[in-house]
Parts: C-alpha cells; sequence; structure tokens
C-alpha cells in the first residue's frame, strides 16, 4: 500500500543544523520524513541558541541544498544569557515572526509538529 505524502511542518526554535556541532532529534526526524519522500519544512531561529551567535543565512542556504527538506530561518533578536529580559524580548520577536510566517503559508500543512515553543508562539 503506498504512503501517502504529506505537507510536514517542523517547528523548533532549539535545534543544531547540519553543520552545526551537535545533535538534535527535530533534524533526524526532517531527514528520516524527507527521505521517505513527504514534504518537510524545518523552521528554527536564526539564532543559534546553544553558542549564543547568529546563524549566517548563506551558508544554511547551501546545506539545505545536500538534505531532503527545507530550512525556514526566522529572525529572532539574540541573546547573551539564558536568563533576562533579552531572551523574552528575543522569544517574544521569534513568536510573531512565527505568527507571521503561519498566516502567510499558500498551502496548509498535514501535520505540525512543534518542539520547545517559546511562550508567545
Amino acid at each position: 500500500m503506498p504512503i501517502k505524502r504529506k505537507n510536514i511542518l517542523l517547528v523548533t526554535p532549539f535545534t543544531v543544523l547540519p553543520g552545526e556541532k551537535g545533535f538534535h532529534r527535530l533534524t533526524y526526524i526532517a531527514e528520516k520524513l524527507g527521505r521517505r519522500g513527504h514534504q518537510v519544512t524545518l523552521v528554527t531561529s536564526s539564532f543559534q541558541h546553544y553558542d549564543k551567535a547568529f546563524r549566517d543565512k548563506t551558508d544554511v542556504a547551501s546545506r539545505s541544498l545536500e538534505i531532503p527538506y527545507n530550512i525556514v530561518l526566522l529572525d529572532e533578536l539574540g541573546y547573551t544569557k539564558n536568563i533576562g529580559l533579552d531572551r523574552i524580548r528575543s522569544h517574544r520577536h521569534l513568536s510573531k515572526q512565527l505568527h507571521q510566517y503561519l498566516e502567510n503559508l499558500k498551502e496548509k500543512p498535514d501535520v505540525i509538529y512543534c518542539t520547545y515553543p517559546p511562550m508567545d508562539a
């Protein structure tokens, strides 16, 4: 019986993308689903939480050509400490970006899986 191909949206602000050090289960899941033929989009932050640094969008775009899913980077303000008002502001900004992204989707996903959502999301 053939598998019905799904449009899957994976949302996670804290992940490790291809080429970054470490492992995250959502990129693993995206890889597996993409290899099975599903249309997968991984939505994450332009800010890399673990290193407290912004991702190089050009580098992410070039690495995206080598994987079976799409990566969407949403703008975030960034912060230097795990606990503080800057992190709250940054997450609030990311939540607004996510809201805008979801409102502007041309095709409604069949499945949305969200991990570690900021409070506003």
